[in-house]
């Protein structure tokens, strides 16, 4: 009973052993394995652009998968694009990725160091990049998404308000460009109106040398000469409101509108909501102040001017009448 017990004590603790070892290192085996896996959700996320790769990789260690990437261009636009990884192997830490054509190229090579992947690529015009993506998550990534979509927004909503800024400028150059020619064209109304009166003396003249001329044939002929005058008159008249209508009456309708859309846009006050940079943020105010001074010039010149337009109007019509009688006393007097 003894050598039984001397034989067999030595088998139970290699048992045990073995069960200890078999306990240890197995688990560690599988735990390894599991551990050189690279599937996962891997995200980076940098102040202009973030991108997430989501990655599988198979028993034989083939590695598929898909590369989101959301980035703010030029103009603050949010663009995002989606590349499907058709093929990849993970030899060690070195990593390697194939993509169909998209935003990182097609080819990636870079290294994984436990939960974090380093990445170089070159895009389309030969720009090498880095990126270091972390273990992550779709919502983490999603995060991010939406942190740069309010970058966007604030982006934008500062180029606005240059945008703004430079229509109040242009606004301003053309109101003063408006009232320079309208102040030149009613200063010379009275120039107008002498040459309205010198057709009129003109025609009253040659109708007194008709009343005193015997001759029915030289009557009629001045007669023909007076009418001739009267046509000079209207072309006159033509030649005024051409000079008028466009460029300071039509110009007037357009000046004002614009006026009133920047006073609109100042009032909405849009430089003072949050993210608005300071400078932008003082250009705009010096903007509208200086519109709202240009609008209220623009409404006390322009009110003076068109009344002076309207008293010419009144001039015309009154020096058309005239002329209308002169020439039918002209008609009357050379039957």
């Amino acid at each position: 009973m003894e050598i039984s017990r001397l034989t067999f004590r030595p088998i139970g603790k290699a048992l045990n052993l073995a069960i200890i070892l078999f306990g240890i290192v197995i688990p560690t085996s599988i735990c390894c394995r599991a551990q050189s896996k690279i599937s996962g959700t891997y995200v980076t996320c940098g102040s202009n652009d973030g991108a997430m790769l989501q990655l599988t990789q198979a028993n034989g260690g083939q590695i598929t998968g898909v590369v989101s990437v959301v980035e703010i261009g030029i103009l603050g636009n949010v663009k995002a694009d989606t590349s499907s990884i058709t093929g990849g192997t993970l030899d060690g830490a070195q990593l390697t990725l194939t993509l169909h054509p998209g935003m990182f190229g097609t080819n990636i090579s870079g290294t994984r160091v436990g939960n974090t992947i380093r990445l170089q690529s070159v895009d389309r015009d030969g720009r090498i990049s880095s990126s270091i993506f972390t273990r992550g998550s779709i919502s983490g990534f999603g995060t991010c998404a939406d942190q740069l979509q309010q970058k966007s927004a604030i982006i934008k909503m500062n180029s606005n308000l240059s945008l703004q800024t430079r229509q109040f400028s242009q606004t301003a150059k053309d109101t003063e460009a408006w009232l320079q020619n309208a102040q030149l064209h009613a200063s010379r109304i009275p120039t107008a109106e002498d040459n309205y009166n010198q057709i009129q003396d003109e025609m009253q003249k040659l109708v007194e040398r008709e009343r005193s001329t015997s001759d029915r044939g030289d009557r009629f002929q001045i007669s023909l000469d007076v009418n001739q005058k009267r046509i000079d008159g209207d072309l006159f008249d033509i030649d005024v409101n051409q000079t008028w209508e466009w460029p300071i009456e039509d110009r007037l309708k357009t000046i004002a509108q614009q006026l009133e859309n920047c006073v609109t846009t100042c009032n909405q006050r849009d430089a003072e909501k949050p993210g608005t940079e300071p400078t932008i943020k003082d250009q705009w105010e010096s903007g509208c102040r200086n519109i709202l001074a240009e609008q209220s010039n623009f409404q006390s010149i322009a009110q003076k001017v068109m009344e002076q337009r309207s008293e010419l109007k009144t001039y015309q019509v009154n020096a058309k009448s005239l002329r209308e009688t002169t020439v039918k006393q002209a008609e009357k007097l050379a039957q």
